[in-house]
């Protein structure tokens, strides 16, 4: 298989046909695989998954995996995905998040193909700040770096997940590694990890995803605590990477910095919520 696209999902009954469609309508010159790994939802989200698989004609470029839908949480439920998963490269589309670039998997894989230097490539992203979705939107737009190293992401560059597309099998190698499954998010390890391989390049300028903003979430927060859990659980994914893969020593200083710079907000309640 040339491309897996996994779909995480737990309660978003309201998007996630918009989240599989949009993964649907990709055109390609080869198979890809979907993977719908849903986390033991409560409301209505298995019905819509099976609705949607039932009323579009399977093709050769479209076989569906959906993993059981026990609850095993946000990291649990992303590692039996990946281990599930049988493409070359990988990419990933949240069930509240959708793609908006048909080509966006043809292009991607082109780009690697053609760049054997590069384990992952992104794009711009566009972020859906009212949560609303369709001709209600409020979309605000963003641009990414070029170029995304290793140091980079220690200091804090963000990855849009929604936009990625990574080297398979050096993702499922990294997966099965203890030192992975002990932390809490899965996707800033998981970019620590192969940026130790290649940098990430910005394939195109192009927005190809819409990566929509929630109340609340792991890394979105109005609560004092939750916050809090967060900065730590960065924190502690920083410190293992720097002290068994070292960095820059002004990426070192950069880290302490933004820790204090963290601890300060949460004390007078002054992040980004």
């Amino acid at each position: 298989m040339k491309a897996s696209v996994i779909i995480t999902n737990y309660n978003h009954t309201d998007t996630i046909v918009r989240a599989v469609k949009s993964v649907q309508d990709q055109v390609t010159n080869f198979p890809f695989e979907i993977i719908i790994a849903d986390d033991g939802s409560e409301d209505d989200s298995m019905n819509q998954i099976v609705r949607i698989l039932n009323n579009r004609t399977t093709t050769t470029k479209h076989a569906y995996i959906i993993t059981v839908n026990t609850h095993v949480g946000m990291m649990g439920n992303y590692i039996r995905a990946l281990k599930s998963s049988t493409g070359e490269y990988i990419a990933f589309c949240d069930s509240d998040d959708y793609w908006v670039d048909t080509y966006k998997l043809q292009n991607q894989v082109d780009f690697l193909e053609k760049n054997k230097n590069y384990c992952g490539c992104y794009s711009n992203l566009a972020i859906d700040e009212t949560n609303r979705g369709g001709e209600n939107s409020i979309l605000l737009i963003k641009d990414y770096p070029e170029l995304i190293t290793f140091d980079k992401l220690l200091c804090g560059a963000c990855i849009p997940s929604p936009t990625i597309m990574i080297d398979g099998d050096l993702c499922r190698h990294i997966i099965e590694q203890d030192d992975y499954a002990k932390f809490y998010y899965w996707d800033y390890p998981l970019y620590l990890f192969i940026a130790l391989f290649s940098d990430f390049k910005r394939y195109t300028e192009v927005v190809t995803a819409v990566f929509t903003k929630q109340i609340e979430s792991h890394t979105q927060t109005v609560f004092r605590g939750k916050r809090w859990k967060y900065i730590l659980g960065t924190l502690k994914i920083k410190l293992f990477f720097i002290r068994f893969y070292s960095c820059k020593f002004s990426t070192l200083l950069f880290v302490m910095y933004r820790f204090i710079r963290d601890i300060y907000s949460v004390i007078f309640k002054r992040w980004n919520k």
